[in-house]
């Protein structure tokens, strides 16, 4: 894109001004106090060529000698008649705020709006997809396609699309509602908030654009507006807070373009699969509840647990729950990190995270860790509550502890502002040693790191992005050791010799998901397993090790969840939830794993009891 930066410049003529200085210098008055009227003149002048005007400094009166009454009042006369006719030559431009508070009016009175959206909520992987709206309807796809979202507030329906497992919810509302979306009006009338000034100007696309910026506490945002419609084609957000940082851009807006009626259909498309949904009211304000529900059956249905952690004993376990893809907006909640005891299903303690999505537990199980930006959190695994706390220089995101429970590695994941320094993503890992507060070394990578692990002797740290590969570095020297393909996540084997990680899709859709077992010695694939044949495409998500090493578990996002035992490649156990399972985790002897469903139920499975629970 050719963008070329211009600032505003203002010739104003200055006839009229130097001809009413010539007319006051002229006239029967002390000369110092000519001498002060005329550079008042001109810092009037100046400040009123200014594209910004702004308070220029009186020069100093000297002593008043005496003069006539009549030549003081000629003075003061002239000094008058030369602000006028000075007014009339340099007008005064229209303040930014009434500029910008003319595109706001114009923009309301928009038919329709087509534009581009990426944004970033704390330090999650940003969402990017298309957006069109219209009055009391809008459609919003994201993940390239793979999630749809129509709704339309005078019907008060919502249409979730899932296109990878061809699944389909439609969601009745009992109450009005305005449906939240991106609406660029909306954030338009957010930045009017603040105070706005002009910038200068930028060519986009060809197009001359004026640059707005408004700041409202750690809120700031940008708009780019196009001289010739007055109309914005670019907006960006920003809210600059460490705990839970969040980006919002807007580009490519088009208005009032003729939009398919199509596209806000409410009609499930043939070959979907509804899923159940029932009529329910919509709250004005989202809560966030400080209980949660037991567990049922060994079934907790809430919200997606995207990550588990069990205790050495096996008595509780503790998991990250945030909202499943498919909530509505309005309805979204902080995330939370929630505990259950696992022998009675009591639900024990929830703490808000914001935007976290990874826990790490010390190996004794006193200690929980969660990172919210850049703050790491050491908490009780008691009461889940906040002990001490220390900054990173970096935005962290999935963290875990060495073996000796004495370093913690986090995973750095700087999407940026833009897509990341220089337009890429920026990555790498961190070890911090968790007694200290001290970073002891930070490796840099090039991608955002969305998976860290260490390996059971703690001399080696597993990293990957979520297109991969694994990445292998040594902690002492911080020295990348070596590259495997694979992707999104791995697990070291409990011996120390061997790692898993999911294997990339061979082919456009591949409905088998693959893992790939590597030898750490020297990097030589050992074997290969996969899981059985889906309905649609498969996604691994987790992979895990069982405690004795005798089996690994796999989840997919298409809905199943596949056992193998690692000496013959045999599959032991399936089962399928119905949707994308986030993570699994097996309990300390190895007999039941956990189970987080993006659909929201969290499941304590028994594989060998009960293979299709």
């Amino acid at each position: 894109m050719n963008e070329e930066h211009k600032f505003p410049h203002n010739d104003q003529p200055e006839d009229s001004l130097q001809l009413a200085v010539q007319a006051l210098m002229a006239q029967q008055a002390g000369v110092d106090e000519l001498e002060v009227s005329i550079e008042r003149v001109k810092a009037r002048a100046r400040q009123l060529e200014g594209s910004q005007p702004q308070e220029l400094p009186s020069p100093p009166l000297p002593p008043v000698r005496s003069t006539s009454r009549t030549a003081r009042w000629v003075v003061s006369l002239l000094i008058g008649t030369i602000m006028l006719m000075a007014g009339a030559t340099l007008v005064l431009p229209p303040s930014a705020s009434s500029l910008f508070a003319e595109v706001v009016a114009r923009a309301e009175k928009a038919r329709s709006v087509r534009m581009k959206i990426k944004s970033t909520v704390g330090l999650q992987q940003p969402m990017e997809g298309t957006v069109f709206l219209e009055p009391h309807r809008g459609r919003m796809e994201y993940a390239q396609g793979t999630f749809i979202r129509i709704h339309d507030t005078k019907q008060k329906q919502v249409l979730t699309l899932q296109t990878v497992p061809r699944l389909a919810t439609l969601v009745t509302f009992t109450e009005d509602w305005t449906a939240p979306t991106n609406d660029p009006i909306d954030q338009l009338h957010q930045a009017a908030q603040g105070k706005v000034e002009s910038i200068g100007e930028e060519i986009l696309s060809q197009r001359t654009t004026r640059v707005y910026r408004t700041q409202e506490g750690k809120l700031e945002t940008l708009v780019w507006v196009d001289t010739q419609t007055n109309l914005p084609v670019q907006i960006t957000s920003r809210l600059n807070d460490p705990k839970s940082p969040a980006d919002v851009r807007l580009e490519n807006i088009v208005w009032n373009e003729p939009l398919d009626p199509a596209l806000f259909s409410l009609t499930i498309p043939e070959g979907y699969r509804q899923m159940p949904a029932t009529p329910q009211p919509l709250p004005s304000v989202s809560s966030t509840p400080k209980t949660a529900p037991d567990f049922t059956g060994d079934t907790l249905r809430d919200r997606a647990a995207c990550q588990i952690v069990w205790s050495p004993q096996g008595d509780s376990i503790t998991a990250v729950m945030r909202d499943p893809e498919n909530t509505s907006p309005a309805t979204q909640q902080s995330n939370q990190l929630r505990q259950w005891d696992t022998t009675t299903g009591k639900h024990r303690w929830t703490e808000n995270i914001a935007g976290a999505n990874f826990v790490a537990p010390t190996p004794d199980g006193q200690t929980l860790v969660t990172i919210i930006g850049q703050e790491i959190q050491i908490r009780s695994s008691e009461t889940g509550q906040i002990q001490r706390t220390f900054t990173t220089n970096e935005p962290l995101l999935p963290i875990s502890f060495s073996p000796d429970g004495k370093t913690l590695v986090a995973g750095i994941a700087e999407w940026g502002r833009f897509g990341g320094r220089g337009g890429d993503g920026s990555g790498g890992v961190e070890i911090w040693n968790i007694e200290q507060a001290s970073l002891i070394r930070s490796i840099t990578d090039d991608m955002p790191t969305t998976f860290v692990d260490c390996s059971v002797n703690g001399h080696l740290v597993a990293s990957s992005s979520n297109v991969g590969p694994i990445k292998l570095w040594e902690v002492a020297t911080g020295q990348l050791v070596r590259i495997i393909p694979g992707m999104k996540a791995a697990s070291f084997s409990p011996d120390g010799e061997s790692i898993a990680c999911i294997s990339r899709p061979r082919e456009e859709g591949l409905k088998v998901g693959q893992v790939d077992i590597f030898r750490l010695s020297d990097g030589t694939k050992v074997s290969s397993i996969q899981s059985p044949p889906g309905t649609s495409n498969s996604y691994p998500l987790w992979i895990e090790y069982s405690p004795d090493g005798r089996s690994l578990v796999a989840t997919d996002w298409n809905g199943t969840v596949t056992v193998w035992d690692i000496s013959t490649g045999q599959i032991t156990a399936t089962c399928d939830v119905g949707g994308g399972v986030l993570t699994a985790k097996f309990s300390p002897d190895g007999k039941t794993i956990a189970l987080g469903c993006e659909k929201g139920e969290l499941r304590l499975w028994k594989p060998v009891a009960e293979k299709h629970p």
